[in-house]
């Protein structure tokens, strides 16, 4: 995020298909699109919706014990 990658921050803007993924991956992208939505916001671009999707909510408090 710090290098504003354009071919990355691209690539956020095409949507995943939720419906193939499994639920390991699901869990995966639930903790990566948090950690992306937080850092997105830190640098002031805008969040695509579909990262925040219900799909990719929490079911309980999540707490990662290192410093990202």
């Amino acid at each position: 995020m710090a290098s504003k990658d354009h071919d990355f921050l691209e690539s956020l803007t095409v949507p995943l298909k939720i419906a193939a993924l499994d639920e390991a991956e699901r869990h995966y992208l639930t903790i990566i699109f948090a950690i992306i939505d937080h850092q997105l916001q830190l640098a002031k671009i805008a969040v695509p919706n579909w990262i925040r999707a219900d799909d990719f909510c929490f079911d309980q408090p999540y707490f990662h014990s290192k410093r990202v």
